[in-house]
């Protein structure tokens, strides 16, 4: 059984010591794990077209799971282990958590310091993003992310919408924590206020397609009706 890590990343300055944490833990907690980087557009950022090619790059590695991972989040092992073995058997997109705690950059400094990320103290949020466990079959059984969802917005909350309709599931979710290490506010790119409407408009789509058949054709629909 191999399973690839699959990295969506955009170069930028204060993301390199977040995503050098996330490197070491899988070094130290995955060791044989291949990595892989993807970046669907060098000149604006397409979170949703990035994670497609991730795992199309992992399905050429011959992964048998897929980890997509955000370059600024840390999973934690054992719920981690336990998504890899189950995503197998239910086919079934796994969260190998419940919870997400934010940091930010100073409380980050401190875990890179060495202090368990554990003892910090921060608040804890709902999250349907960050770290996603599945087959590459299971990933195109849903259509994989809607790369009409362009810059950051809504893309990881549709996915879910998607999963639920057309597995009668929703992502299944494992009993533990990530942890969202603190970064300089990204400066975005242009247009982004233009793609957040635009994400609007195409998530109140997702909130009302009911059926799997039609579910899936807004999924890989290319363009906006």
């Amino acid at each position: 059984m191999k399973t690839v890590l699959v990295i969506p990343w955009k170069a930028t300055p204060s993301r390199e010591k977040p995503l050098q944490a996330v490197l070491d833990w899988y070094k130290t907690n995955l060791p044989d794990i291949e990595i892989v980087f993807a970046n669907a557009s060098d000149y604006i950022w397409l979170p949703s077209a990035s994670r497609n090619m991730g795992v199309k790059k992992a399905q050429e590695a011959f992964a048998d799971v897929v980890i997509i991972n955000d370059a600024d989040t840390i999973p934690e092992i054992l719920p981690l282990l336990e998504a890899i073995e189950q995503c197998q058997k239910d086919k079934l997109i796994h969260l190998p958590y419940k919870y997400c705690k934010y940091y930010n950059m100073e409380e980050s400094e401190r875990y890179y310091s060495g202090i368990d990320i554990n003892l910090l103290k921060r608040s804890v949020h709902d999250s349907n993003g960050g770290v996603w466990v599945f087959t590459p079959e299971t990933w195109w059984s849903v259509g994989g992310m809607d790369e009409k969802f362009q810059q950051w917005g809504k893309e990881d909350t549709a996915l879910e919408i998607a999963h639920t309709v057309i597995k009668n599931s929703k992502f299944i979710r494992h009993d533990g924590f990530i942890y969202s290490l603190g970064h300089v506010k990204q400066v975005q790119d242009d247009g982004f206020y233009e793609s957040s409407l635009r994400n609007d408009e195409l998530y109140k789509q997702y909130l009302n397609t009911f059926t799997s058949e039609n579910m899936l054709k807004l999924v890989k629909q290319v363009k906006y009706k």
